[in-house]
């Protein structure tokens, strides 16, 4: 890995940037913990935050590609998720709440609402439990 200078701009930048990241990256997974070396890489090669999320889950046994399909006047996220049972996509708010309501995107066409509890992980856990 590189070493890089930051002015206080840039690393008042990098820091917005990593908390943004560690935002996304709880949404999915409430007990991750980004550290400073994979946030300052995603920065430098440019990656957007919802590339930076996705690329931290890839090795992992559920993975999700997170974008932001919405307006963002509505704050939503869309979740492709692959790796967990038939479930292929979730539509949620950045600012869920527990016990809010999202969508899940199951089987060939099925939708369903689920109730969120924690995190993207945990939420599902309870959804495929209740089915």
């Amino acid at each position: 890995m590189s070493t890089i200078n930051l002015d206080i701009d840039q690393a008042q930048t990098l820091n917005a940037y990593c908390e943004n990241v560690q935002a996304l990256i709880n949404l999915m997974y409430a007990n991750a913990e980004i550290n400073d070396g994979f946030c300052k890489q995603a920065f430098i090669d440019d990656r957007t935050p919802y590339q930076a999320a996705t690329d931290w889950f890839t090795d992992e046994p559920i993975s999700f590609a997170i974008e932001e399909h919405f307006s963002k006047m509505f704050n939503l996220l869309d979740i492709d998720i692959e790796g967990y049972q038939d479930i292929r996509r979730a539509v949620f708010s950045r600012n869920i709440k527990d016990g809010q309501m999202f969508n899940v995107y199951h089987g060939q066409s099925s939708k369903s609402g689920a109730i969120w509890k924690t995190d993207l992980i945990t939420s599902l856990k309870i959804f495929t439990e209740e089915e």
